[in-house]
């Protein structure tokens, strides 16, 4: 899934390479929507008001920092 800031919408989008960046950690991120990604540090989330890596996400969580990601965006 991709995600397009103009159109405020995800798409389905088709892989067109993958390359090997090594042996990486890899961390698993859920909600209660029971929605689960697993991704490297370096990853980027778009949390509703730009983008954040998600070794970012997960400091700021240990910080107290949470995000209101609308629930309303469109998956096509």
């Amino acid at each position: 899934i991709s995600y397009d800031e103009d159109k405020n919408m995800f798409f389905l989008n088709e892989i067109k390479e993958v390359f090997s960046t090594g042996v990486k950690e890899v961390f698993g991120l859920g909600n209660e929507h029971l929605n689960y990604l697993e991704c490297t540090k370096e990853h980027k989330l778009f949390i509703g008001s730009g983008w954040i890596t998600t070794e970012q996400f997960i400091q700021n969580k240990k910080n107290g920092i949470s995000y209101n990601i609308e629930e309303s965006r469109t998956i096509i």
